[in-house]
């Protein structure tokens, strides 16, 4: 079996101490194995990484749809009520928990809600001082902001993190502006945006296909608690 890789930024936020194996084949897992390996080295929560569904695992597990786009479209609208956010805001943490309403760490019926909910408050901060994110996009409405796109952009790909709007102000087409106004944002020399939701997130799957983005990959993470 493979070594359990230690993950430290999970382990010292949550905690506990958090571990990933990644499984290629799966005829060749043995979740006894895992377990006594697991125990031994003192692991509390293990992420089980894989391509292929395992049905012999009764364990929770979350489906991660990896969305691409080549297509850029530089030139498309902009926003006049969207703009870069520097400072960090109630408005900004209430939607960054929003985008987590179908994460695995919210969804895992044993994941406690107040660490989900410091994960993605963290994962705003992060955003707004540059470690997580190129830059954060808000859309306002009056003074109030309603909408919230993250990306890094590394190399020749651009990566979209958090997108939320406000649930009051859904359906009014404030998601595609700001993919919009994104895209147009972008330098001749990034060739690929990348984007990761979940499979059960249907309202996100159809947004992101209605914007031009297709499934690249999949793979499954399962959730094994010690």
């Amino acid at each position: 079996m493979k070594n359990i890789e230690l993950l430290e930024w999970d382990s010292q936020n949550f905690d506990f101490k958090v571990g990933q194996l990644l499984v290629e084949k799966a005829e060749k897992f043995s979740v006894n194995a895992l377990l006594s390996k697991a125990k031994a080295e003192g692991y509390r929560l293990l992420y089980i990484i894989t391509p292929h569904k395992l049905n012999n695992l009764n364990l929770f597990f979350d489906e991660k749809l990896l969305y691409s786009k080549t297509n850029i479209n530089r030139y498309g609208i902009t926003c006049d009520e969207i703009e870069s956010c520097k400072t960090i805001t109630a408005d900004l943490y209430q939607l960054s928990i929003k985008s987590g309403e179908f994460s695995r760490y919210n969804i895992d019926p044993v994941f406690p809600t107040y660490l989900f909910e410091m994960l993605y408050k963290k994962w705003i901060e992060n955003s707004i001082n540059t470690d997580f994110a190129t830059d954060v996009l808000v859309y306002r409405h009056n003074t109030k902001i309603v909408g919230l796109l993250t990306y890094k952009n590394k190399g020749c790909v651009s990566s979209i993190g958090i997108v939320a709007v406000d649930p009051l102000y859904q359906r009014l087409g404030i998601g595609s502006k700001l993919i919009q106004h994104y895209e147009s944002l972008l330098s001749d020399n990034i060739v690929e945006i990348n984007v990761v939701t979940q499979g059960i997130n249907l309202c996100a799957r159809t947004f992101y296909e209605k914007n031009g983005y297709d499934i690249v990959s999949r793979k499954f993470v399962y959730h094994l608690w010690l």
